[in-house]
């Protein structure tokens, strides 16, 4: 009996360490991410005011990484007008630098979107109302802790692309991937907590 004890724990052992040799690599992750999000058009969302639509935006967000540490940038030209329906000019660039080891794990979840601004698809009558929460969605993630240790960089132009500059930094504690496709947000929220936990990301302490 002790005999099929020690073979039983050598097989499941060995089983572990099949499995982990075969999951894929750091490396491998951020390359299917940056493939799949950054060179695919699926960074890309389009919202609307609510009763009008005589107001919309549109944001494309892409990121870079460099040695476990990404950066997520965001771009909404300039917004529509609620009169006229021409372009405000004014123009926005958003910068989320952190660090993968930094964000806790089982705060990364998939926040379903509309195209209608301010929306809430997690309110099952909204959603219905909505009828194209499935049409978008955000892969959001925190900070351990809820630590504001994401270095944020806003920088707009108010008559881009002639006008003048202006950045505003700080910190937060979270932040989000926004993209254009339900089903691959399930599938890149799934690869960002992959890297996050190879790159020794935790749960909060409470």
């Amino acid at each position: 009996m002790k005999h099929i004890c020690t073979i039983l724990t050598v097989i499941f052992a060995a089983s572990l360490a099949f499995g982990q040799t075969n999951s894929p690599s750091l490396e491998d992750t951020i390359a299917w991410m940056d493939n799949t999000y950054n060179h695919s058009g699926r960074g890309f969302v389009v919202q609307s005011e609510r009763h009008t639509n005589h107001w919309s935006f549109e944001e494309t967000s892409r990121f870079t990484y460099s040695q476990g540490r990404m950066v997520l940038i965001q771009v909404e030209p300039g917004d529509t007008n609620w009169r006229g329906g021409s372009p405000v000019g004014k123009w926005a660039t958003y910068d989320f630098s952190f660090n993968l080891r930094d964000i806790d794990p089982t705060t990364i979840h998939v926040q379903p979107l509309s195209s209608i601004y301010m929306s809430d698809c997690t309110n099952p009558e909204e959603a219905r109302e909505l009828g194209d929460c499935g049409s978008q969605a955000e892969v959001q993630f925190s900070i351990r802790d809820e630590q504001r240790l994401i270095q944020k960089v806003t920088t707009t132009w108010e008559k881009f692309p002639l006008g003048t500059t202006h950045d505003d930094i700080g910190t937060t504690s979270s932040a989000s991937f926004g993209m254009n496709d339900l089903a691959y947000a399930e599938r890149f929220a799934k690869a960002l907590k992959h890297a996050v936990i190879l790159c020794g990301g935790k749960p909060s302490t409470f």
